[in-house]
């Protein structure tokens, strides 16, 4: 008992600290952050409407980078320039912090190479499933290699620094976890598309929820303090 209300008293102190920095913000400076803060879910949301009002769009087979080349791909291409941009922004916040380790910077910068590779899905749209690869196609694909093994590599050179920097070994577990579970998918992707076994798509999504989600939470950290 004594110790849930440590627990607890130790998360009011730190949820009063978040909100007064937050609130010494100039207006038009927060709500910024927050809309940027929100931008990780509002792509998973985002593409996963798209893909229930693209017709002959399939869940499992067709990749998310499929959406730019139906009848709302406009939506779709504006969501990765967004994440593109929001994700930069998070990196510049946390990059510039006195306390950031060399290490913590070499993988926030490794992560700004992910959102500069989001910007880049935007530009080089995915060929249609099926069709001759195109260069627009090839740069899309290779971009998306990138930014698949970029992510787990950044994870776990953040891992420790994020520990020192926030004082939370919760989010040094989670970031190492995302790292982890990143090289799992993409052994699976591996397997499902040597073996021509199809599924793609499904896999694909999973990798953007684990790095999206991972990346949600460090927007709200990012965010609050």
């Amino acid at each position: 008992m004594i110790i849930v209300q440590h627990m607890f008293s130790q998360s009011k102190r730190w949820i009063f600290r978040a909100g007064r920095r937050f609130s010494l913000q100039p207006k038009p400076l927060q709500i910024l952050e927050i809309i940027l803060a929100g931008v990780p879910l509002l792509f998973i949301l985002v593409s996963t409407f798209l893909k229930l009002v693209t017709p002959g769009y399939d869940l499992w087979q067709n990749t998310i980078s499929e959406l730019v080349l139906g009848p709302h791909g406009n939506i779709q291409t504006a969501v990765f320039y967004l994440l593109g941009a929001s994700i930069i922004v998070v990196i510049i916040k946390l990059y510039i912090l006195p306390r950031a380790s060399v290490q913590l910077r070499i993988g926030l910068g490794l992560i700004a190479l992910c959102a500069v590779g989001f910007i880049l899905l935007g530009i080089f749209p995915t060929d249609p499933y099926g069709t001759s690869m195109t260069l627009t196609g090839e740069i899309h694909v290779q971009t998306t290699t990138a930014i698949i093994f970029l992510f787990p590599l950044a994870c776990f050179l953040l891992a420790p620094g994020l520990k020192r920097l926030f004082k939370r070994g919760w989010l040094s577990h989670v970031t190492r976890g995302a790292g982890v579970m990143q090289l799992v998918l993409v052994a699976a992707m591996a397997v499902l598309v040597l073996g021509n076994l199809g599924w793609v798509g499904m896999v694909e999504r999973m990798i953007m929820v684990n790095s999206l989600g991972w990346m949600q939470i460090i927007s709200i950290k990012a965010l609050t303090g």
